[in-house]
This record gives C-alpha cells, sequence and structure tokens, in this order.
C-alpha cells in the first residue's frame, strides 16, 4: 500500500504541474500540458495493475517476527497455482477484458483534457491522433462543432496536408490560410470552411 500511495503522489503532483502549466498559456502550456495528463494517464495504469495484483500479508509469530506462517505459505503457493491455470484458461478473452479496463481509464483522462482545452480555445475540432499499427494516426477521442467528422479516417506520412508535415517526424505545427477543401485533412467528411490548424506532439514514457 505504501508504494501506491507513493505512486497516487506522483500523479497528484503530476496533475498540479499540468494544471499550472495550463494557466501559464503558451508554449509552455500546449507543450507540458499534454505530457502531464498521458503520464498521469500511465501512472494511474501503473496503480491499477498493483491494486490488481494477489498479494498476502506475512502474520508475526510466537517471537515477533513478521514472516509468513506456514498455512500461509501453502495458500500462497495454492494460489498461484490456481492464478495461472485460470490465466491459461482464460487465455486471450481475460487479456483482452483487462486490456479493455485500461483502455477505459486512458479515455476518460483524454476526455478530461479535451474539456480543459475546450474552454480556452474557441476551436471547431479539437482531437487527439493516436497511431496506428501501420504508421498511420486515427482519432482516438475528440469534440467538434461539425457533424462531419470521420472516426475511421487514418492519417499517413505523406498524404493530406497534415500527411504532408508527417513524413519528416512528429512537430509542432501552426499553419494558417489552408487554402484547400477541409476534406484533405481527412478526418472530415466534407468542407468545413477550416482555413488554420495547431498540432502538437503529445510525449510519454520516451515515446511519441
Amino acid at each position: 500500500m505504501k508504494v501506491v500511495k507513493r505512486r497516487l503522489l506522483a500523479v497528484l503532483i503530476i496533475l498540479v504541474v499540468g494544471s499550472v502549466a495550463f494557466f501559464m498559456g503558451g508554449l509552455f502550456r500546449s507543450i507540458v500540458v499534454p505530457c502531464a495528463f498521458v503520464a498521469a494517464a500511465i501512472w494511474v495504469i501503473v496503480i491499477l495493475k498493483l491494486l490488481a495484483s494477489p498479494r498476502i500479508a506475512a502474520v508475526p509469530d510466537a517471537t515477533g517476527s513478521s514472516a509468513p506462517t506456514a498455512p500461509l505459505i501453502i495458500a500462497r503457493e495454492v494460489s498461484e497455482e490456481t492464478s495461472d491455470a485460470a490465466v491459461t484458461a482464460l487465455g486471450a478473452h481475460f487479456r483482452k477484458e483487462q486490456w479493455q479496463k485500461i483502455e477505459r481509464v486512458v479515455d476518460s483522462i483524454l476526455d478530461s483534457f479535451i474539456c480543459i482545452m475546450r474552454t480556452r480555445l474557441d476551436a471547431h475540432t479539437i482531437a487527439i491522433l493516436f497511431p496506428t499499427d501501420d504508421n498511420g494516426y486515427r482519432i482516438r477521442r475528440y469534440t467538434s462543432k461539425s457533424e462531419h467528422i470521420n472516426e475511421q479516417a487514418v492519417i499517413y506520412p505523406g498524404v493530406g496536408v497534415i500527411g504532408s508535415f508527417l513524413k519528416d517526424g512528429l512537430k509542432q505545427l501552426n499553419l494558417h490560410e489552408i487554402v484547400t477543401d477541409s476534406m484533405t485533412l481527412y478526418y472530415y467528411k466534407q468542407d468545413a470552411g477550416i482555413r488554420s490548424l495547431m498540432a502538437s506532439p503529445i510525449i510519454a514514457g520516451g515515446a511519441e
């Protein structure tokens, strides 16, 4: 529990840093706030895994030592064997279920971040894109004034307005006076009259 408390404290500190950066504004906010929220998400996932792992407490014996007693040792061994058997039996279904729980936590954090951005920016669309297995990028979470968002769109390096910048790696973008149809952004199903775009990579755990 001490480990969990320390990590909860780390999440709180990260969120405080993100909040301070948010109100400071400018380039510092655009870089630190996304990083803080993603880092907090990672710590939350680690904490959930710790809470989900089974633990057996040590019981003090007559000498005052805290070594596990024989029944507890046997119980632990049986528990470990049963756990291994259960995981083997459940297999892919069990792992998929656990992963979906983690994904829902991440989505909740991303939604909170988007809500904060919405209070500060009068943007037509605010979206967070995640990488795909084939080196493209898709919308993970978003909010928009448009009813024509293509949620299934995948943006590939070298294709479209955003893709033309992705081919040189992720970097900050601040585009004005876009003259092409909004559909060249690929996440609109029809022209929405978009003429400017801001984008920034999110870095967490050494990955973009």
